[in-house]
């Protein structure tokens, strides 16, 4: 499917806007912890259109604790969307607000920074990084380099290129051009702590269901609502009042609705007709993978199969969809004896702490165990009749079914020449029975051992990791890896005699790890990917004919994200991995596993 990069990146940079509180917030913590780099500050974010005119200009609040932004979306005005707005994010309360001043609105919801980063991180893989010199902007000394990035939108992987200009006091790039010649700049900024009234929920604001409905698109035949006018009612109301969409039986937004939604946004950023038809076809299959979801009375029958249930609880809300349960309760208890119970029943269980914050009844405990996540985090009160001191809510996600696989993976996987790859891979000497399978074996390092695999150095010397270490040293970040065993040369835990969980070697050891070499029999190949950022030095990369042709960095962060190559070029040639750890300094150090063939989704 030919997709236009310029219309992608209208139709995100106002999703990318609302977002860019939660990326500069979760990158915070992070960077506190590097010697010299700025956390606390306020900036002018500016945007500028290729003719150099400024489109738009925001302005952000940043300290370690809490960030916000003030400013204006791109196509303010338009299709009803507020000239001026404000984004809050709360560490501290684990809440997130969104305030439209022109109508007075505000939606309040749970900061999930592991969803947001989850969603940010396709954005952020770079495929390629290239050195263009030495600038400075706004006084701060800067590397000016391209880079080359995947991002996936919708469903579709769209390949794009952009100059950034990267200090090495902050977190976030100074500067921004894409291709389009659309530049963002960050400009008068004020390294001291900005005012802690700046970060008080701001009143005075009705309150709204959705993050469209704040933002003020009207969406509807008729008008948004005026505030204080909103009818209540269950999930399953059917709403015909002017700003409500209309839901089916189960609940689920019908699919006329979305695709209104969509078509005022397109309108709103000067979209064609044949482009707003490719994102409709996409939109169409999320739409069918939606209505999975059900919103109706015991649908946390299965929850209750995996986590016990607290005696004396009532359930307010409760949501299935594959893979995932979210249910709300009210309690006489506070939030930190919901959690104690939780963290105390499940911890026999094998589930271990993976992050809390909880004070003044408000925060979230993160438990983990292998590919599960629960997370019991504070709540609004969902309606409930009667009195509750506390109101908070379970989200527990774990693998999911394989899913129908999108129009454009169905049209990928299809044909004559799938068939004929299929039959060669069924002769192949190697533990892979499918162009999803394997690379070869233990290439995802579920041996327990580096069989197939040549270590160099001494980085690799307690390799391959065994289980989740990074949270077994209470890291706070998971490493996610697949199956019981994968490569973290920071770790040192194999599960041997004498050793224990959490043990580490650091940054300090250097070495490769080279694999035996195969014959590529997929058009992609898929791994999981983490630590340190420095595509020079601790990396992962394809070779083929003695040459790295590709080559994939993590993101200073220890949970693992699973990047795919493209390798159709390099398609029945000899080929090989090498894991690279060449840097003993900070986040000297690379987090690997799961090689296959496929998208690995």
């Amino acid at each position: 499917m030919a997709t236009n990069t310029g219309m992608v990146s209208k139709l995100w940079h106002i999703i990318l806007w609302v977002s860019v509180a939660w990326f500069l917030f979760s990158a915070i913590p992070a960077a506190a912890l590097l010697k010299g780099k700025i956390t606390s500050y306020s900036a002018d974010l500016v945007m500028l259109s290729p003719d150099g005119k400024e489109v738009d200009t925001s302005r952000l609040f940043i300290t370690p604790e809490a960030c916000r932004v003030d400013g204006m979306l791109m196509g303010a005005g338009q299709q009803g969307m507020p000239k001026e707005m404000t984004i809050l994010a709360l560490n501290h309360r684990n809440r997130q607000y969104m305030y439209n001043h022109d109508k007075k609105l505000v939606y309040e919801s749970d900061l999930d920074e592991q969803q947001m980063m989850e969603m940010l991180k396709s954005y952020e893989n770079v495929d390629a990084e290239k050195i263009l010199g030495k600038e400075k902007v706004s006084d701060y000394p800067c590397i000016k380099k391209k880079v080359t990035t995947t991002t996936d939108v919708m469903g579709m992987k769209i390949t794009t290129s952009q100059t950034i200009w990267q200090s090495d006091r902050f977190e976030m790039p100074l500067r921004t051009l894409t291709e389009e010649g659309y530049m963002s700049e960050l400009r008068n900024i004020v390294t001291q702590k900005p005012s802690s009234n700046l970060f008080e929920p701001l009143s005075g604001y009705t309150p709204v269901n959705n993050m469209m409905a704040v933002m003020g698109m009207d969406f509807s035949e008729g008008s948004m609502p005026e505030p204080g006018t909103e009818k209540t009612g269950s999930l399953t109301d059917r709403q015909d009042s002017a700003g409500k969409f209309s839901r089916d039986d189960t609940g689920n937004m019908e699919a006329e609705d979305m695709m209104k939604i969509m078509e005022k946004i397109m309108t709103a950023f000067g979209v064609d007709s044949e482009q707003t038809a490719q994102i409709r076809e996409s939109l169409s299959y999320a739409l069918g993978e939606s209505r999975q979801i059900e919103m109706v009375s015991g649908a946390a029958d299965g929850l209750w199969q995996i986590i016990p249930q607290r005696s004396g609880d009532l359930i307010g809300s409760e949501m299935q969809m594959p893979g995932s349960y979210y249910v709300v309760l009210g309690t006489q208890s506070s939030l930190a004896q919901v959690c104690g119970y939780y963290e105390g029943r499940l911890d026999p269980e094998g589930w271990q702490n993976s992050g809390s914050h909880i004070q003044d009844n408000m925060g979230f405990l993160l438990l983990t165990r292998g590919e599960q996540q629960l997370t019991i985090s504070s709540a609004d009160d969902p309606g409930m009749e009667g009195n509750f001191k506390t109101f908070y809510s379970l989200k527990l996600t774990e693998p999911s079914p394989e899913s129908p696989p999108s129009p454009a993976d169905a049209a990928a996987s299809s044909g004559p020449e799938t068939a004929l790859q299929e039959e060669k891979n069924e002769n192949l000497d190697i533990q892979t029975t499918s162009i999803r399978g394997l690379l070869f074996h233990n290439s995802d390092f579920e041996a327990g051992d580096l069989t197939n695999w040549s270590p160099s150095g001494d980085a690799f010397d307690f390799q391959p990791s065994k289980g989740d270490n990074p949270t077994a040293r209470r890291r706070g970040q998971p490493s996610s890896h697949q199956g019981d065993y994968w490569i973290g040369t920071y770790e040192k835990y194999q599960g041997a005699a004498g050793q224990k969980p959490g043990q580490t070697q650091g940054d300090r050891p250097t070495g490769t790890l080279t694999s035996v070499s195969f014959e590529i029999s997929g058009d992609h190949i898929s791994f999981l990917i983490g630590g340190g950022s420095r595509l020079d030095s601790v990396y992962v990369a394809l070779v083929v004919d003695g040459k790295e042709v590709l080559k994939a960095t993590g993101n200073n962060h220890e949970s693992m994200q699973r990047v795919t190559w493209d390798v159709a070029a390099h398609k029945g040639k000899s080929a090989g991995i090498v894991i690279s750890d060449q840097h003993n300094g900070g986040w000297g150090h690379i987090n690997a596993d799961d090689f296959r063939y496929g998208s690995g989704e």
